[in-house]
This record gives C-alpha cells, sequence and structure tokens, in this order.
C-alpha cells in the first residue's frame, strides 16, 4: 500500500515538473520569435543556440530529479521487500 502510495506521489511530482517547465518553455519560445523577429541574423543564431542549450540543461535537471525519485522508491521497495 505504501508502494503504491509512494507512486503516486512520484505520478504527481513528475506532472507537477511537466507543468512547472510548460510556461518556461512558452517564454523562452516567445523570446526566441521576438528576436528572430528584431535581431539580425547572426545575433539571432546566437540568441537561439543560447536558448536552446539552457531549455536542454533544464529538461535534464528535470530528468535527473524524477530519476532521482524513481530510485528513491526502488530502495523503499527493496527495503520492504527485505524486511518480509
Amino acid at each position: 500500500m505504501q508502494l503504491k502510495k509512494e507512486g503516486r506521489r512520484n505520478e504527481y511530482e513528475k506532472h507537477k515538473l511537466q507543468a512547472l517547465n510548460q510556461p518556461k518553455k512558452m517564454v523562452i519560445q516567445r523570446k526566441t520569435e521576438k528576436v528572430t523577429r528584431n535581431g539580425n541574423g547572426t545575433n539571432v543564431q546566437s540568441n537561439e543556440k543560447s536558448l536552446r542549450r539552457w531549455i536542454e540543461v533544464e529538461v535534464m535537471v528535470n530528468v535527473h530529479e524524477v530519476g532521482h525519485e524513481y530510485e528513491k522508491q526502488g530502495q523503499v521497495y527493496a527495503y520492504y521487500i527485505n524486511q518480509l
């Protein structure tokens, strides 16, 4: 029962992280579009690359956090199995 509860909590955290990431993604997309319309070719490419790198870093951090939660859940599961 506790494992199910932990699984639901991890699933909730995953959705919460995705929900937090979506507005940031939209802001970055709007900024990219604005820079594309207002900037010249060289700055646009440089800014887009920089924004893409930041997005990639943020996604990697979020994936790492979710993976860490699943690892913790596996350890909790192993602990309870060993207790039986």
